[in-house]
This record gives structure tokens, C-alpha cells and sequence, in this order.
């Protein structure tokens, strides 16, 4: 049978109607912002009407946050896939970064909007509170796994490593708005430098 012409379930239609309103949505909130950008055409961008998006999303703020909960999400396995396939860990995260710098999604700029909007909203904060916590979950589970290539300095736990890195693609996503020149690979380095233990730096300079 021509899996093209495979009639699509129902979960997975309702999936493809998820994914096509937050693409909608990323590419409406980067042309003119969340404040000028309307349910409705959202909506109407997706080839949807305003009932599927309630369908899916309770409002624009709660789809911000998932369109940036899942970039976060493929983000983080494209690492854990190439964890497996690359042969050192510097090799691993500069093409994740590589990637991630190819998105077309405006990233920083969504970013800037979550966190603004957050400010008065605390059902929002909550969100991006929960998003964040995920996001750090994730990148310590990636350490974990990468101990064996790439162990942490004396005194820096997981944990606290996570964290680091998360801040660090945040800033690097938001300064990447300003100057698009950056050099992300090198101020990678320098923060792998400082979380790493000194063998594992001197051996990979």
C-alpha cells in the first residue's frame, strides 16, 4: 500500500492540525509580534478555523510556550542522537549548535516574549517556569550520559552544569538577535573550558 495515500488516524490528524498552528503561530509572532498577532489568524494561516485552535491551545500564550517547549525538545535530541554517531563530544554539541543556528525559527525573539509577557501573567510564568525546569532536565540527562567524554570540573555537579548551559543558549539566542556575527562555536569553547576537567580541556584543545 502507498504510504502517501494511507488515510491518516485520528490522532494523528489532530496532530498535524497541532503542528501546523504553532508553525502558523512562530512565523505570525516573529513578523509582527505577540501583541499584533490574533488567535484568529493564527488560525486562519493555518487553514484552520478559531474552534481547532481552541481545540488545541486555551490561548496565544499557552501556544508560545509550547512552540518554544518543542524547539527546546528537538533541540535536545538531535544532541542525543548524535552522541551515538559523532566521535567526540566537541564534535557532538558543534553540530548541534550548527543546527540550531540553521533554524529559521527566531528563537531569541520568542524567547524575549515569553519572558516579557510572563511579567503579568502568572499562568504564563508558571509555563515558562515549567518549560525551563524541563529543558535543564534534559541537558542533565545528556551530561550524564556524555560523562565518559566530557567529566565535569571538581565541584560541578550535573545539576548545576544544566543549568549553566541553559542560560548560555538563552543568552546566546537572544545576543545572536543583536549581533549576528557571533562567534557561538568559540564562546562554547570557552564555557566548556571552565565546567570541564582540566585533562579532558587539555586533551581536546
Amino acid at each position: 500500500m502507498d504510504q502517501s495515500s494511507r488515510k491518516l488516524s485520528r490522532n494523528e490528524q489532530q496532530q498535524e492540525t497541532r503542528t501546523a498552528l504553532i508553525v502558523s503561530a512562530l512565523h505570525l509572532f516573529a513578523r509582527y509580534g505577540f501583541d499584533g498577532t490574533s488567535i484568529q489568524a493564527i488560525a486562519k494561516e493555518a487553514g484552520f478555523t478559531r474552534g481547532a485552535f481552541y481545540a488545541h491551545f486555551a490561548s496565544k500564550h499557552e501556544i508560545l510556550d509550547a512552540a518554544i517547549a518543542e524547539r527546546d525538545a528537538l533541540d535536545r535530541q538531535r544532541l542525543s542522537a548524535k552522541i551515538d554517531t559523532l566521535p567526540t563530544t566537541r564534535a557532538t554539541v558543534s553540530a548541534w549548535i550548527a543546527d540550531s543556528q540553521r533554524a529559521d525559527l527566531p528563537l531569541g525573539a520568542l524567547r524575549l516574549e515569553v519572558i516579557r509577557h510572563s511579567l503579568g501573567s502568572t499562568d504564563l510564568a508558571q509555563l515558562l517556569l515549567g518549560n525551563q525546569r524541563a529543558e535543564v532536565e534534559g541537558i542533565r540527562t545528556i551530561l550524564v550520559k556524555m560523562a565518559n567524554d566530557l567529566p565535569l570540573r571538581q565541584g560541578i555537579s550535573a545539576p548545576i552544569a544544566a543549568q549553566i548551559i541553559s542560560s548560555f543558549l538563552d543568552g546566546v539566542a537572544i545576543h545572536a538577535l543583536i549581533d549576528k556575527a557571533s562567534d557561538v562555536h568559540a564562546l562554547w569553547n570557552a564555557l566548556i573550558l571552565g565546567l570541564t576537567a582540566d585533562d579532558t580541556s587539555s586533551a581536546q584543545a
